[in-house]
């Protein structure tokens, strides 16, 4: 008996994601988010009195050495 499928191999099933298309539209994210890290990165020009906080007002300690919360610099 043969039993009649509507599964081929690479085919695309109504509903069902082609996994290849999947794949490129996470990595075309990926690099979309990397450029613009980058480009976040290439533009950043904080100022002095940002690093002269005495004492800190936020971060932690690691391996012993304090390092302040920088987060929001580039904002």
């Amino acid at each position: 008996m043969k039993t009649r499928t509507d599964i081929h191999a690479g085919a695309n099933s109504v509903g069902i994601p082609n996994p290849l298309a999947v794949c490129k539209q996470q990595k075309e994210y990926w690099i979309n988010q990397y450029n613009y890290m980058q480009n976040v990165l290439a533009n950043c020009h904080p100022s002095q009195a940002q690093f002269s906080q005495h004492p800190p007002s936020g971060g932690g300690w690691v391996g012993g050495q304090w390092y302040a919360d920088r987060s929001g610099i580039c904002g």
